[in-house]
């Protein structure tokens, strides 16, 4: 079997889809979702669910995403958060994607949780829950910006690429 084989057969099966649902429905951030449409989705979850993936599957690949929308919403200091809202059925697509990435490439960054990536840590393949609770995170933040400006390092720079995401040119990132 070849990698992008066994990649495939991660991504494409109801139990993945499942816990992108769960973790879907767990998010309790500031990400915008449509609300009737999950309520909507969550009725008959399992049908659904199957639905998708046998989509996803098909060899004429029927699935196909709809187009986002922007939403600008208003920020503390007057400025405007873009954010964007897809249907039910993308952000599931989107989340069973992001549960591969996030389990192979946890193999090579777990060496370095809490030395350089001090922000939200992996929880684990399968978990419910995405990432690990912020708060002892955010406290080791502070230790270690604490920590080097001690050590004589008079500038620390933070940067929150999530703030400006949707405005990044990504064929340039890329």
């Amino acid at each position: 079997m070849t990698l992008s084989d066994h990649l495939w057969s991660k991504f494409a099966n109801y139990e993945n889809f499942l816990l992108a649902w769960q973790r879907t429905v767990n998010v309790t951030s500031r990400m915008l979702n449509d609300k009737l449409g999950m309520k909507t989705f969550a009725y008959n979850l399992q049908a659904n669910l199957e639905d998708l993936v046998q989509q996803i599957k098909a060899e004429d690949f029927p699935y196909s995403p709809l187009a986002d929308h922007k939403v600008y919403l208003p920020k503390p200091s007057t400025t405007l958060r873009t954010m964007s809202l897809m249907a039910v059925p993308d952000v599931i697509v989107y989340q069973a994607l992001v549960n591969v990435i996030a389990d192979i490439s946890h193999l090579y960054l777990v060496s370095h949780e809490n030395e350089h990536i001090l922000g939200n840590l992996y929880a684990g393949s399968g978990k419910r829950w995405m990432l690990k609770p912020w708060k002892r995170q955010y406290t080791r933040f502070v230790k270690r910006a604490e920590s080097l400006y001690n050590i004589g390092n008079s500038w620390i720079a933070s940067t929150d690429i999530v703030a400006f995401y949707d405005t990044i040119d990504h064929k340039r990132l890329l």
